[in-house]
Order: structure tokens, then sequence, then C-alpha cells
């Protein structure tokens, strides 16, 4: 592997996961809303990798990035901003994947 190109494009902005937080209504929620606050945004993805030997792989698909915000933790401090999940929704309007040398 000699480089690696990456470029994200915002498709829809970040939106509060409700659905993550742990309630009386949602006892199964994986958050404390009280510690963690839950947003997530989808964008569009490229990746490009390229090799030494001339080869590049290419993809282009969307991701749903989750970021969790530690309320505990004051601006600017290390660990204040987490990607929480990564989710690959798939290619999208485009090809998933091509490859050239």
């Amino acid at each position: 592997m000699q480089s690696i190109a990456i470029a994200l494009s915002p498709l829809r902005g970040f939106e509060e996961r409700w659905d993550l937080y742990r309630s009386e209504q949602n006892p199964s929620g994986e958050l404390d809303r009280h510690r963690w606050r839950a947003t997530d945004a989808v964008y569009s993805t490229s990746v490009s990798w390229f090799t030494a030997g001339g080869a590049r792989l290419h993809i282009e698909g969307q991701a749903n990035f989750v970021v969790i915000e530690d309320l505990l933790k004051a601006a600017g401090q290390e660990g204040k901003f987490l990607i929480y999940r990564w989710e690959d929704l798939g290619p999208g309007d485009r090809n998933v994947a091509q490859s050239s040398r």
C-alpha cells in the first residue's frame, strides 16, 4: 500500500438518535442520555487505495456515522467525541467497487 485517498460528502446532516438512549420506554437502550449525546449523519463515501506497483482499488458508496459526545468532558478534551458506529449503507446510486491497474 502506497497511499489512500478518502472523500466524504454529507448527504444528510447530523440528527439526534433518541432510539439509542436507555429509558423506561426503551429499557434495552445502549446509552445513558445523561452521559452521552448520540447523533448520526449519512455521507457519500469515496475511497481509493494505491499500491507501489501502480494498482488502484476504488470503492464508492454511502455510510451512516453515529457519533457520541461525552457530556462529562469539556470542549476540546480528548475523547469528547467518538465514532460509535460506522454503518455501510451500500453503493447508493453508484457502482460498489472497481479495480484498475
